[in-house]
């Protein structure tokens, strides 16, 4: 059997609730014209022809929970492609690269590990972990802050690139007795098939009072979804779960973890910068009003 047979998965009830007979949004073929000139355009043509023609871009709305998610989806090993080959590594490495030394990344990333220190309570050396780190650029920071740094990504070839700065690679397998302080999962929940198994998993590795935040895409517009297909919160192939905040918190009470209320933290920590509030207001607006982020500690 190749890995075109089979080619995805159909899940039809909530992956959140479980409730069925969702509300079906949108329903289209991967093969007609506005869809299909999205990916080529986007995935540079590298997408299998097979994968258009058969594919569909279903939406479906749960009536109990609100929660959003693609019904069909790749299989696993065709969900491997697509984040290793269709996405092409050398120009996923050149646009990290590139963004790297942007001074509002460096200041971002900077906020978070200083935030991610003041809510461990400066712990000596913690153990951290970031889960789907792509490049790494949370690693290193968090390496450069004197962190007992662990970092994991199902792509082979970025697992190479943060393993040869000196950061360990966790496995699920080979590190099953480790617990972390805290862990990253920076725009990843939106393409994990299964969101609620794989929470409670992340928090089976989380010390107790440890903490864990969550960093997802905007919820569903009514603008986004006219916009379909584009590069937003329902991206077809990647962007296959689309969370309102309260699917969020229905998450973190499943997985033992109670939701943390730090807006006076931040807003403490972005003081301490001593920066104007014009450059405030541009940090709060770049990066975090244009997702949604959550910071969650394991009971």
């Amino acid at each position: 059997m190749t890995v075109f047979e089979n080619l995805f998965e159909i899940r039809n009830d909530c992956p959140i609730c479980l409730k069925s007979n969702p509300k079906i949004l949108l329903s289209n073929n991967l093969s007609e014209p506005k869809f299909k000139k999205f990916i080529d355009d986007y995935y540079n043509h590298s997408v299998d022809e097979r994968v258009i023609e058969k594919v569909k871009f279903e939406l479906a709305q749960c009536l109990k929970c609100g929660f959003v998610w693609q019904r069909h989806i790749l299989n696993k090993d065709l969900l491997y492609k697509l984040y290793s080959q269709w996405i092409d590594p050398r120009q996923s490495l050149f646009k990290h690269l590139k963004n790297q030394s942007r001074l509002i990344v460096l200041f971002g990333l900077s906020l978070q590990i200083k935030l991610m220190l003041f809510l461990i309570n400066d712990i000596y050396q913690p153990k951290v972990l970031d889960y789907g780190c792509g490049w790494g650029k949370w690693c290193l920071m968090a390496q450069i802050a004197g962190c007992d740094v662990y970092a994991f990504d199902i792509v082979l070839s970025r697992r190479r690139f943060i393993s040869s700065k000196g950061i360990k690679l966790f496995n699920w397998d080979d590190n099953n007795q480790i617990e972390f302080d805290f862990i990253n999962i920076e725009q990843v929940l939106e393409h994990v098939p299964d969101p609620k198994t794989f929470l409670n998993e992340i928090s089976s590795i989380l010390k107790s009072g440890g903490i864990v935040t969550i960093s997802v895409p905007k919820r569903l517009s009514k603008k986004q979804l006219k916009e379909v297909p584009a590069k937003n919160s329902v991206q077809p192939l990647e962007h296959i779960n689309c969370f309102e905040p309260s699917n969020l918190e229905f998450l973190a009470k499943e997985a033992d973890l109670e939701i943390l209320k730090i807006n006076s933290s931040i807003l403490r920590l972005l003081k301490s910068f001593k920066l104007d509030n014009l450059s405030l207001a541009f940090y709060c607006v770049y990066f975090y009003f244009r997702t949604q982020r959550i910071y969650l500690r394991k009971k």
